[in-house]
Order: C-alpha cells, then sequence, then structure tokens
C-alpha cells in the first residue's frame, strides 16, 4: 500500500500546474506527493492540440507542462497508465485497476472531461474522430497528411480550430453546425458573419441550420448523412460537439454533482479534504455571482495553483478568477474575458476586414460583462479585465472614447 500526503487524480492541466505551485510554495520530500492517471504521458497543454501541434508547428514534447526531470528533481511520482476504480473517502483509500491502493490525507480531482459522442447509426465506424487527448491529436495530424476530403461536426471552439488547422494543411473542409450561424450562442451576428466569410475566404465550406443523422462506410471513406440535402462524401471526419465532465468516481461517494463536482468557495467537495478542479468542477464565480464549470486553459491554471495552496494551508481567501479564453483560427488570434449570457446590448469597435482589429463589448443593462478583442492594444486588454471585474454601473463614455481613438488611428 502506497502512502502519499497529497494526491492528484487526473494528468491534466490541473495536475501539471498543481504541482508547480506546490513545489514553489512549498517544496516536498518523495513521500509528499504523487499524480494518478490512465494517460500514457506526463501533464500536457491541451489548448495546442487544436492549435499548433494539428498543423506540425509544435511536437508532443513541446507540449508537457513540466519536463521529466521536474518531477525526479521534486520527488513527484507520476503513475501512468493507471486508472482510480474506487474511492474510499472514510478510509482515504485509492483502489486502482492494477489492483494497487494508495492512502492520502488530501485529494484534489482533476480528472477533466470526456466528448460528447454523436449516437447516430455508423458512430463507430473508423475515421471519425474526436479531439480530446494528445492521442487522438496525433491521429488526426496523421490523416491530415493521407486524406483531401474532411467533414467537421460541431461549429464551436474546437470545430472552428480544427477546421482552420485542416484548411492550413490543404484539406478540403466541410464544416456541419446545426444553428443557423456560426457560434451563435456566444459570437453576435457580426461576429459570426466576420469568421464565417474568413473561412470561406480561405476554402472552407459551411452547412447551417443541419444535423447528422448517421454514417455510412463509401468507396472512398465515410458517408456523412444529413437530416436534410445531400449526403456529404468525406475521407475523415472530426466530431466536436462539446464534452461532459468525469463524474464517474464521485457519484459513488455522495459527492454533490450538477453539471461537475460541486465544491465550495475553497474548491473543495462535501468531503473535508478532498477538492476538485478544472473541467469537473463546478464552482461559485464570485465575479458574476453565479455557479459555472469552466473549461478553458486559464480556469484550470488558476483553480491548480489555488488548490494547492490551499491544501498546504497557504491560502485563507476564497478563490475568484476572470473567466478567460483564447482562440488561434489561421493567422488570427482573439482573447475574450468575462460572458455574454442575457446581454442586452453590444457595441462593436473597430476593422472588420480582411486585415482586422476589432473589440466587441457586451453589457448586461448598465454593466460591462465581457470583452472579444483581436489585434488590439495592450491597454485595451487591461481595461477589459479592469472594466469586467467592476460590478458598478459602467460608464459608457469609455466606449466612446474608445471608439473615437479607434477612428482617428484608421484615418
Amino acid at each position: 500500500m502506497k502512502r502519499f500526503k497529497y494526491i492528484i487524480l487526473g494528468g491534466g492541466i490541473v495536475a501539471g500546474y498543481a504541482v508547480q505551485e506546490f513545489a514553489k510554495v512549498n517544496g516536498f520530500n518523495s513521500d509528499d506527493i504523487a499524480i494518478i492517471t490512465a494517460d500514457n504521458t506526463l501533464p500536457y497543454e491541451r489548448p495546442s492540440l487544436s492549435k499548433d501541434f494539428l498543423t506540425g508547428d509544435e511536437q508532443s514534447s513541446d507540449l508537457h507542462i513540466n519536463k521529466l526531470d521536474f518531477y525526479h528533481k521534486h520527488g513527484i511520482k507520476v503513475y501512468l497508465y493507471t486508472t482510480v476504480e474506487d474511492i474510499d473517502p472514510v478510509n482515504r483509500i485509492l483502489k486502482t485497476d492494477h489492483g494497487d491502493s494508495f492512502v492520502f490525507e488530501k485529494l484534489l480531482i482533476a480528472t477533466g472531461s470526456h466528448p460528447r459522442r454523436l449516437d447516430v447509426p455508423g458512430h463507430d465506424l473508423p475515421n471519425i474522430y474526436y479531439l480530446r487527448t494528445l492521442s487522438d491529436a496525433k491521429e488526426i495530424r496523421r490523416q491530415f497528411h493521407l486524406v483531401e476530403r474532411i467533414t467537421i461536426i460541431g461549429g464551436g471552439y474546437i470545430g472552428m480550430e480544427a477546421a482552420a488547422a485542416a484548411a492550413t494543411e490543404g484539406a478540403q473542409v466541410t464544416v456541419v453546425f446545426p444553428e443557423e450561424r456560426l457560434m451563435s450562442r456566444f459570437f453576435t451576428e457580426d461576429l459570426s458573419s466576420f469568421f464565417e466569410k474568413y473561412y470561406e475566404a480561405r476554402g472552407v465550406t459551411f452547412i447551417r441550420h443541419n444535423k447528422v443523422v448517421g454514417f455510412q462506410t463509401s468507396k472512398k471513406g465515410v458517408r456523412v448523412q444529413l437530416e436534410v440535402g445531400n449526403d456529404i462524401e468525406a475521407d475523415a471526419v472530426i466530431v466536436g460537439i462539446g464534452a461532459e465532465p468525469n463524474v464517474d468516481l464521485a457519484r459513488p461517494i455522495q459527492l454533490d454533482v450538477d453539471d461537475g463536482i460541486i465544491v465550495n468557495e475553497h474548491l473543495m467537495t462535501t468531503i473535508d479534504g478532498i477538492y476538485a478542479a478544472g473541467d469537473v468542477a463546478n464552482f461559485f464565480d464570485r465575479i458574476f455571482e453565479k455557479r459555472r464549470r469552466v473549461e478553458h486553459w486559464q480556469n484550470a491554471v488558476d483553480q491548480a495553483r489555488y488548490v494547492a495552496r490551499h491544501m498546504l494551508g497557504q491560502e485563507k481567501e476564497s478563490f475568484s478568477t476572470l473567466r478567460y479564453f483564447f482562440s488561434d483560427i489561421f493567422d488570427l488570434s482573439y482573447e475574450f474575458w468575462g460572458e455574454t449570457e442575457d446581454a442586452t446590448q453590444a457595441v462593436h469597435i473597430g476593422s472588420f476586414t480582411e486585415d482586422p482589429s476589432f473589440g466587441v463589448w457586451w453589457l448586461r443593462d448598465n454593466r460591462l460583462i465581457g470583452s472579444l478583442l483581436l489585434n488590439r492594444p495592450d491597454d485595451e486588454r487591461q481595461n477589459a479585465q479592469k472594466w469586467i471585474m467592476e460590478p458598478t454601473s459602467f460608464d459608457m463614455r469609455m466606449l466612446d472614447q474608445l471608439a473615437q481613438r479607434t477612428a482617428d488611428q484608421s484615418t
């Protein structure tokens, strides 16, 4: 039976950055901490899987959050190819598929999420891929060099980035999604229109307001059957229709589960000493005063660092972070802070052209709640974060001044 003071369950972003924080704040010996993961490699940066890694600009070794010598130097034990099958919260014991038992004092559940699967006839045929792990990305990247026609199912973040990567590699790309426009639950109509035109100018075809109802094997690969219209012939299919939290271990020990594992203001579950962080955690957003689960890199990093400090007794404040994510598509990169839900107004500032530079600012009544910036100055990035974090009424003259400055610079 192996004993550790701290165990991190899961080998993703949370694990990689949590052990960094442990080393920074406290340091530890070989009996202090272990990572247990079903993955076959050390914790790595997952955002790159749908970005530079797919196009070959990054290699597997570039993705590791910490190099191997970091774990050796700090005596961190990493158990790969290991699946935890049972948590005994009373005796503080984890049992694995190898028959091993691990005793812990404090546990961080960072099991992440898994891709939502299409439940249609033929969903398990070859050449249908989901992008979540490094192994997934390696196989999809290999396909980029073997096939000509790729169909993307889903018009969200993964779908957009995978489509851009495939088109960059020279594939004929078709994107199918059920909404009337791209990213309609997040983008404004102007944003959707801009990105759709940008993709179409680079050879990407969109099939809007349609659903996949099945797949069939064809002589040339996969036939994608649509609810409306003609089928699509594809050599490979990538499905990106969202993700669901990995909560299977939480339910048997009666942790509160509701779109993830419910945690308190210190990211602790209903069982003392057991925490959850990253994609799997449903936490209280203090800035917007609501519960949410966030599947983005910055949230995982912030929560990992916070939990490490709290486990060590070095953190007394409640967890708080401003929701943030970024996306790289073709030669563009945009950043977003905040939220857009229930916005009553969206203000667009800048140029939506082939050489774009713009910002979109969302307001709910008189409060600024979100901002998307593409090719904008650093002071706007800083102001976006500062203004969104202020719960008071927003002074619209700030955006008027920003619009005037942008107009002056363009003349």
